[in-house]
């Protein structure tokens, strides 16, 4: 019984020896210091810096009221075409021409009967066209008639792959009942 106590004594006495060891060790290669500690003060002392260079671009990010005035019209003819062409130059073979019915309500009864005339027919392999305008500008605005200039980046996907190309077009509309309809539209 006494060789156990003096066993367990012994390894009781090493085992204690090897932890004061090594955190003398551990103490030792870090200098004393906690070094997570300063890190983490560094990184505090960089997300301040930064709140304040972010607060700094939203002081100094326009608003609405630094905008220049714009011409309602000109505003909503601008959005009536960017939607016609957006929604009706967006489309696949497998969405049952929807994109149609999509625009029936942006466009004149004469231009309704080109636009339904224009009619994907349905395939097994798929082919989709994506549409996104990326700048409109109008050019010859009337009080019952305007020209909206577009640049356009439209993407074609099918078995053989994906293309984009960039488009220039042109949307004409007229006013019916107070509102912007699309009476013509035209890729160059």
């Amino acid at each position: 019984m006494e060789d156990i106590r003096k066993r367990l004594l012994i390894i009781i006495g090493l085992v204690s020896f090897t932890v004061i060891i090594v955190v003398v060790i551990i103490l030792a290669v870090t200098g004393g210091e906690n070094k997570g500690t300063q890190q983490v003060e560094d990184l505090q002392q960089e997300n301040v810096e930064e709140i304040f260079e972010i607060e700094e671009v939203v002081k100094r990010a326009p608003t609405v009221e630094d905008m220049p005035p714009q011409n309602p019209e000109e505003v909503s003819a601008k959005q009536t075409a960017r939607l016609f062409v957006e929604r009706f130059q967006t489309y696949s073979n497998q969405n049952d021409n929807k994109h149609i019915d999509d625009v029936i309500h942006l466009v004149t009864d004469s231009m309704a009967v080109w636009v339904r005339a224009q009619k994907v027919d349905k395939s097994l392999d798929y082919e989709g066209v994506t549409t996104q305008i990326l700048a409109s500008n109008v050019s010859n605005l009337e009080s019952s008639s305007v020209t909206v200039n577009i640049e356009a980046r439209q993407t074609v996907e099918n078995s053989e792959g994906e293309n984009t190309e960039q488009k220039s077009g042109r949307i004409e509309l007229v006013k019916v009942s107070g509102e912007w309809k699309v009476s013509g539209f035209f890729w160059d």
